[in-house]
């Protein structure tokens, strides 16, 4: 068993023992669990930072200046 494995504990509505179980007696596919939700995660994180982000957030009052350029 890899040396992570072997020492994650059960944290009260997170992990259960029994979860842990199952991530030790096979530690390959507890991997590709994670990894196919961080990048479901990721995606739906990635789809609203472009629709929220804007770049001229920060200048904006500038541009919204009467003289912008003064």
């Amino acid at each position: 068993m890899l040396g992570l494995a072997a020492r994650l504990t059960p944290i009260e509505g997170l992990i259960s023992e029994q979860d842990i179980d199952t991530a030790q007696a096979d530690w390959g596919a507890a991997c590709d669990r994670l990894y196919a939700h961080a990048a479901e995660r990721a995606k739906e994180i990635e789809r609203v930072a472009r629709v929220h982000r804007d770049p001229f957030e920060p200048i904006l009052w500038v541009l919204q200046a009467d003289s912008p350029v003064g």
